[in-house]
């Protein structure tokens, strides 16, 4: 059985924000478009909800940049990359998001540490207890420990 790539996956449309981006923006822009992540500026910065969450915690400000705030060294995959590979970046890094591009260097999408592990889970049980994290309904249905 072939390895799932990223390209198989569900990936999140880009937002991509302008370098200049103050957090407040970012942030309206995520709850405009349904997105968890944005891409600011031109290259691998990304800015989560887990960065707005700590910006706020540390009391930045609405008006400041959002570059100060973006998760730092941001991996990029290509979408050939395998599951597999996808998910040891997101350990390598400690991401929750990759910037997935083609193979010109263009962003085309995001993908989730949930979306990653499904793949690499095949849908078993590890996928669901994810997708239960995540919010989602689960892709079956797992047995009760004794």
């Amino acid at each position: 059985m072939q390895m799932m790539q990223v390209m198989d996956m569900e990936l999140a449309r880009v937002v991509a924000l302008p370098r200049d981006t103050r957090l407040l923006e970012a942030a309206q822009s995520m709850v405009r478009t349904g997105a968890t992540a944005v891409v600011i500026g031109s290259g691998a910065a990304i800015l989560t909800e887990r960065d707005l969450v700590a910006a706020t915690a540390l009391g930045r400000s609405p008006l400041t940049s959002a570059m100060v705030a973006v998760s730092s060294d941001c991996e990029t995959v290509v979408a050939s990359t395998t599951a597999f590979d996808a998910l040891a970046a997101m350990l390598r890094s400690q991401a929750t998001q990759l910037i997935v591009v083609d193979a010109a260097g263009d962003p085309i999408g995001t993908v989730s540490l949930a979306e990653v592990l499904t793949a690499v889970d095949g849908g078993g049980c590890v996928s669901g207890e994810v997708a239960v994290a995540a919010g989602r309904p689960a892709t079956q249905e797992l047995e009760p420990q004794p």
